[in-house]
């Protein structure tokens, strides 16, 4: 039987994982939905970790990942704010 995951970090780690995983799908075949979705978790990361150095870093990874996703759909990114 599976055990519950105990640690506090199992969130973090998870995301993380999926976005090893979905790069690694978009440099296979790049689309917009793929680069939304990296962007978004890269943005639910900075839920995860109250260390600004990190979240800089993921403020970061999400916008350049939110602007992959602008140059697919053709649209300007500066149009959109990002806080939190």
């Amino acid at each position: 039987m599976n055990m519950p995951l105990r640690r506090p970090d199992w969130r973090r780690d998870c995301l993380l994982a999926a976005n090893h995983e979905l790069i690694a799908h978009y440099q296979q075949s790049p689309s917009a939905c793929l680069a939304l979705q990296i962007s978004r978790n890269y943005r639910l990361l900075l839920t995860q970790d109250d260390r600004l150095s990190l979240k800089d870093i993921w403020r970061s990874y999400s916008k350049n990942w939110f602007g992959v996703y602008c140059k697919h759909k053709h649209i300007e990114p500066s149009t959109f704010t990002f806080s939190i």
